[in-house]
């Protein structure tokens, strides 16, 4: 009988948590644990059999050894590429006592795109610093502001703030663009391309959502996005070029939700190309497979492989 009531109660367990990585509001801290990426090897199982529940304690302030090793890991990397030697100047976005971080290069023209790069949700691993592996090739398209959303890099408040940045981080983002990329321009004239990676998917959803005559192309890489999120947004968001990048055997968010992001028939991304790094076990595919995430978004960017409208006689 005990043994019986034992298995009940760790059925039941396993029943509550498991909800927790895929319910409509999963937060910042649940989505920071794993974007430490632990294992980086390739996987031959099913993608449903990796999904794993993010503990609903999980706090993104505490630093593990795991984390520390893999925080050094990223420095490294990005210190052998080119790209990382790629010059960014550090701007402040100030607002109500907030303070946003901004790593800010390329060159500003009309003619060539604005990228907003908006990273995920672990406050001592990502931050602006996280894309700078790919500032050479951005620079080389066009401008890009690389922010520290609030909690995260030297924003203030910063990662070890317990003050809620829930609220004012669009608000924060708002104010980027208005004052330091259309500078009294307006509004539309610039080409903004918006790239959200997890966490910051989200707040990109939110942001392009409100603003959507500023959005030129959308970048979504395994996005913390719920399908319902996309299917509300305006017609122009949901009709904007995008390009959404995942890992068959991401742990965070499953590899499956690109398909609901995609389902034209309940109001999915209408021009939305998939880009699949394969059967590696990953959440953070740009990182881990920097010059195919490059090739894709370059390729995205100049519009290449896209249908041209036929030109009338």
């Amino acid at each position: 009988m005990i043994a019986v009531v034992v298995g009940l109660l760790l059925l039941s367990s396993r029943v509550l948590v498991r909800p927790a990585s895929i319910r409509a509001t999963t937060t910042e801290a649940e989505l920071g644990v794993l974007e430490q990426e632990p294992e980086r090897v390739e996987i031959e199982s099913s993608p449903s059999k990796l999904l794993k529940s993010l503990p609903s304690d999980a706090k993104p302030g505490a630093s593990t050894q795991l984390e520390q090793t893999e925080q050094m890991t990223s420095k490294s990397d990005a210190g052998d590429t080119k790209d990382a030697k790629t010059e960014a100047t550090e701007i402040r976005v100030k607002h109500d006592g907030y303070e946003m971080q901004v790593l800010t290069g390329g060159t500003r023209s009309a003619d060539k795109p604005v990228f907003v790069l908006i990273h995920g949700g672990h406050r001592q691993l990502q931050n602006a610093e996280f894309w700078r592996k790919h500032f050479g090739l951005l620079a080389e398209l066009g401008q890009f502001f690389a922010v520290s959303c609030l909690g995260h890099g030297t924003s203030v408040p910063g990662p070890e703030d317990d003050k809620d940045t829930s609220l004012p981080q669009v608000e924060m983002l708002e104010k980027l663009v208005t004052e330091h990329i259309f500078k009294g321009e307006k509004e539309g004239k610039r080409k903004v391309v918006v790239i959200g990676r997890s966490w910051g998917g989200s707040l990109t959803m939110e942001l392009v959502s409100k603003h959507p005559d500023w959005l030129d192309r959308l970048v979504l890489i395994a996005p913390a996005v719920q399908p319902n999120a996309v299917y509300r947004a305006p017609a122009s968001v949901r009709q904007t070029p995008t390009l959404l990048c995942w890992a068959e055997q991401d742990p965070t968010v499953p590899f499956s939700r690109a398909d609901a992001l995609m389902d034209t028939r309940k109001g999915g991304f209408t021009k939305a190309q998939l880009v699949n790094f394969g059967a590696i076990k990953t959440h953070i595919p740009e990182f881990d497979k920097p010059d195919v995430f490059q090739a894709a978004l370059k390729k995205f960017i100049l519009g290449e492989g896209e249908k041209k409208p036929a030109k009338k006689d």
